[in-house]
Formats: structure tokens, sequence, C-alpha cells
């Protein structure tokens, strides 16, 4: 009996570890949906998502979506404000809602310290992307540091110089490695170009993928900054 009690007290507190060891390894989370959860909040850096730009009938538009400005009780983390482009509006309408969403953030106490772009930049028209880029940085200034989301294709595609002067207008490019809610096919093509990136990135994984071994090799490449985990609550995409 004593035996048995033993066994199952080492079983318990060594799955409370393994959750807590899991939780520690999630220094930055994307939040796509309205709520925040205690979890989330333990980390260093949250991308919130903020809302959808797109062009319909030939008119710019855009869809407030996601958490809304509010309090944080106990965060201290860095809040990075990311929107969704369907499709490439003038930058100046993206850095107006960016302006608008960072002061509402900050009347709660929270100080935004960036901006995250999440297109899905065809690979032939990257060098596009990249001049959309540059007059989005003229706009914000060098205070605000910009980042981006990029696709498996890019890293398979794409001429590396394309993908390099992408790179030189953002921080890091965040690699997603799921499209919608489900890993990428055929994921190996793709960790394979990732160890050995120079370029500046950061590794963009579901929350069931966190314990995956598929990774491990990335985290050794020579412009690996870090991981984003996404945070299931329904369909990122």
């Amino acid at each position: 009996m004593i035996l048995r009690l033993s066994a199952l007290l080492i079983f318990f507190m060594t799955s409370s570890f393994a959750q807590a060891n899991a939780m520690g390894k999630v220094s930055a989370y994307w939040i796509w949906g309205s709520d925040i959860s205690l979890e989330a909040r333990m980390a260093k850096s949250l991308y919130v998502y903020q809302g959808n730009f797109n062009v319909a009938q030939g008119r710019n538009t855009y869809h407030f979506e996601g958490p809304s400005p509010r309090r944080m009780s106990g965060y201290k983390g860095n809040l990075i404000l990311t929107y969704r482009l369907e499709r490439l509006v003038p930058p100046a309408m993206v850095v107006s809602r960016y302006v608008a969403h960072r002061q509402a953030w900050k009347r709660y106490g929270i100080p935004v310290e960036g901006i995250q772009i999440d297109f899905d930049s065809p690979t032939a028209k990257l060098r596009e992307y990249a001049s959309w880029l540059v007059q989005l940085n003229n706009i914000l200034g060098e205070s605000v540091p910009v980042s981006i989301t990029g696709l498996g294709d890019w890293l398979a595609s794409a001429p590396p110089g394309h993908l390099k002067e992408l790179s030189q207008q953002v921080s890091f490019v965040a690699f997603m490695m799921y499209h919608g809610s489900r890993p990428l096919r055929h994921l190996k093509k793709y960790t394979a170009r990732l160890e050995n990136l120079s370029l500046p990135f950061k590794l963009g994984r579901l929350q069931t993928q966190i314990e995956s071994m598929d990774f491990e090799n990335v985290f050794q490449a020579p412009g690996y900054q870090g991981e984003i985990v996404f945070m299931l609550s329904g369909d990122p995409r």
C-alpha cells in the first residue's frame, strides 16, 4: 500500500512538474481570441490580434477583432499588436489604427512595444511586400519595432535575395509551422531550411506542437531568436 501511494505521489509530482515546465517554456503567445487567459499572462510577450484589413469592391476596409483593450492584472510583459492583412492596404491606414489602439491599451496601463503584420504574401511578390514594409517603417519611425509572420513556402521557394530583402525591413520573421489549427504537412522540409537560416526569425508553433521533437535542431539555427506559440481558441486563420 505504501509503495502504491509513493508511486502515485511520484507520478503526480512528475506530471505537475512537466506541466509547469511546458508552461515555463512558452515565453510568447499569439492571442487571437477574445480572452487573455491567466496562462497567457505568465508569458514575457503577447502578440495580440487587433483586426483585419482587406479590399472589398475597390474600397479599403477594416474590421476590429480579437481582445479589446483592457486591464491585465499581474501582467508585466510586452504587448505587440498584430494585424491581419488579406490585401496590402495603404500603410498609413494600418498606422492610424495601430496608434489608436496603442493609446487605448495605454489608458489601461498596458504599454505597447511594437506592431506585427500577418500577411500571406505570395512568394513571387515578396519584393513588393518588402517595398510596402519600407513605407510602413517610414511612417512609424525607428522607435516602433516591426515584425511579420512568414509562410513555410517562403522558406521552400523564395530566392534567398528576396527573403533577405524582406528581412531587412523587420526585426524578425515569425515562421508559422502550422496552417489553421493543424501542423504543416511535410514539416521536415521547412525545419530543414530553418536549421541553417541566418536571417533573424522566430519559430511559430501551435500549443499542440510545444513538446514535439521535430524542432530540436531549429533552436540551434544562427538566426533563431525564440518562439511564439499560438494559443488555440479556434481556427487562427
